[in-house]
């Protein structure tokens, strides 16, 4: 007779504290598909573009077409925005072309391509594999810092980075992942695929959905202040979501994780290990910025710093 493996099943509620952004490797063009209004960006809905399209002259979507192939950046949104509104040619409204109404905009001086985030039917959530890797993150950091046989390995893989001989993606994958997460047994399944986390329920776009401006800059002292903006669709800041945790008490394979044993006596010890990282990550950015770096990026981290500094106290 086979034994049955036997799943825990614990319901999360889930409140993001920062914008969070899990791309879908989609982009936006502020030509055709949104433009920015104020503080706001409008997506522009695709159907009802071509409805009101189909009742003008043929001159106006030539006049559409043409336009596009325009490259001045400062001329992306004004043209858009100008054909819609403009009585000679749409004769329309930005909101009456909306597709999910208007969508909060931050730090939004020039429209580019919008990098757009995973969507389930249109409506934004957050992939269980993208917070299981997370899970995973603090598992890993947590038996690396306090645990001996993870001080074992570590020390192991810094030795090996130091020695040019040696073959130092092996050392982790032997001293690291196999110890800690567990290797391909005879039946192709590794401890970890008993951990088991759902996507997160999808919530509307206009509910919970923002655009941000993003900058990569230079920390360094020295280093040439070029910053490279990118604007990406986000989850905002505390909103819910939820999602599932399941933990399945194996009977048959032997290589079942002893986390994932421990978790199942005891829930909250993985919430623990999970603030226990997030709290040295909050530590360890504040030592490294408040170090020598670049003037100019040091004043505009200022609210940065402010939110670290909220979040551990």
């Amino acid at each position: 007779m086979e034994k049955r493996t036997v799943n825990q099943v614990h319901k999360i509620k889930l409140t993001t504290q920062s914008p969070v952004s899990v791309g879908d490797g989609g982009v936006l063009m502020p030509f055709t598909d949104y433009v920015l209004d104020g503080d706001d960006i409008i997506y522009i809905d695709r159907r009802k573009m071509e409805n009101a399209l189909a009742d003008k002259p043929e001159r106006v979507m030539n006049e559409l077409v043409n336009n596009i192939t325009y490259s001045a950046n400062a001329r992306k949104n004004d043209f858009l925005v100008n054909f819609i509104e403009n009585e000679d040619l749409l004769d329309s409204s930005l909101d009456a072309l909306s597709q999910h109404g208007r969508i909060p905009a931050y730090g939004i001086d020039n429209v580019t391509e919008l990098q757009t985030i995973i969507k389930n039917a249109g409506a934004p959530y957050l992939p269980g594999s993208t917070i299981k890797g997370a899970i995973k993150t603090a598992i890993l950091y947590e038996w690396l810092r306090e645990k001996p046989a993870g001080k074992q390995a570590l020390f192991r893989f810094k030795e090996a980075l130091f020695d040019k001989r040696a073959n130092f993606n092996r050392v982790y994958q032997e001293e690291v992942e196999d110890k800690l997460f567990g290797r391909l047994n005879a039946r192709r399944r590794m401890a970890y695929s008993l951990l088991h986390v759902s996507d997160t329920n999808p919530r509307s776009v206009s509910d919970v959905m923002g655009v941000y401006s993003t900058e990569r800059f230079h920390l360094g002292i020295g280093n040439p202040d070029s910053r490279l903006s990118i604007i990406k669709e986000a989850i905002l800041p505390q909103k819910e979501f939820q999602f599932t945790i399941s933990l399945a008490d194996n009977k048959v394979d032997q290589t079942y994780d002893k986390y994932i044993r421990k978790f199942r006596t005891d829930i909250f010890e993985l919430f623990d290990i999970i603030n226990y990282f997030t709290l040295e990550n909050l530590y360890q950015e504040l030592d490294y910025f408040r170090g020598k770096i670049n003037p100019d990026a040091e004043r505009d981290l200022t609210d940065y710093y402010d939110f670290l500094e909220e979040k551990i106290g």
